[in-house]
């Protein structure tokens, strides 16, 4: 089911980012910020009212004139502030309907940003880490584990065992461009996974999550790893495209900031209060 759901999210923001693929970065996170900013509208628009909230946010404007002028007055201030904390729990309590119905598509669109220009695919003579986290008992210097490879990649190390974190990691090279299938054998059982070289844009997910598990609703330009496999997570450590502030990209930051502009904007045309 969560495999299936990652193909409609993606044919779906495939069509709606065809006229602006080849626009600047900008202009491809505002065409995207745009049906966000619609939706948080929609969304206060359907479950708020217009009038409480504006009564919550002159009285909060009233209560901060008041402390302003009043200011060497401790009990008045002391009021005022008790005040603004009540008209301001009533002004959350007012926005929390909306929040809720959005937290689950915008987080569809922020895992999709972070797919599409999180990420950059490895260029012809980087390296990086494919970390593998095995699901199964028993020490790993018993269990016998083995890349293979396409002509596109090498492997440049043997695997690193870490017993605490039950994990193997090894090094690949990438070589040539393309979308490669490469395999894990472990034990005797194949994990297909797949890694992209390339110089441009693609999308790319790190990490590559078991088939049956919601965590990979995560990774929707990742191959699903088997269901009963005997691995739980494979990340390979693609590069990050721009830069990264709290486990973010620059893009998803600035899609949230389009987002956030484009609903003041259209706010007021649209008779929108929050």
């Amino acid at each position: 089911m969560w495999p299936l759901f990652n193909r409609a999210l993606n044919a779906l923001f495939d069509v709606w980012l065809w006229p602006v693929a080849t626009a600047p970065l900008v202009l491809q996170l505002a065409w995207l910020a745009l049906p966000g900013a619609l939706l948080a509208l929609g969304a206060y628009r359907l479950t708020t009212d217009p009038q409480r909230i504006e009564r919550a946010k002159d009285r909060m404007k009233a209560c901060v004139l008041e402390l302003r002028i009043f200011r060497d007055d401790p009990l008045v201030m002391l009021r005022a502030q008790g005040r603004l904390l009540r008209h301001n729990l009533t002004y959350l309590r007012l926005s929390l309907a909306p929040l809720a119905l959005m937290l689950l598509p915008f987080a569809a669109m922020l895992v999709q940003v972070e797919t599409r220009f999180g990420h950059r695919p490895l260029a012809p003579g980087e390296s990086a880490l494919l970390t593998a986290r095995v699901d199964r008992e028993g020490p790993l210097t018993e269990l016998s584990a083995r890349l293979a490879l396409p002509e596109g990649l090498a492997q440049e190390t043997p695997p690193l065992r870490i017993e605490s974190t039950r994990e193997l990691v090894w090094r690949v090279g990438a070589r040539r461009e393309g979308d490669w299938a490469l395999s894990l054998d472990l034990g005797g059982t194949a994990v297909p996974l797949r890694a992209r070289v390339g110089s441009g844009p693609a999308s790319v997910s790190p990490a590559a999550r078991r088939a049956s598990a919601p965590a990979i609703l995560g990774s929707p330009a990742a191959v699903p790893l088997p269901a009963n496999g005997p691995v739980r997570v494979v990340h390979l450590a693609y590069p990050r495209r721009g830069g990264e502030w709290a486990g973010l990209s620059g893009a998803t930051w600035g899609f949230v900031g389009l987002t956030l502009l484009l609903g003041l904007v259209l706010r007021r045309p649209l008779g929108v209060s929050f």
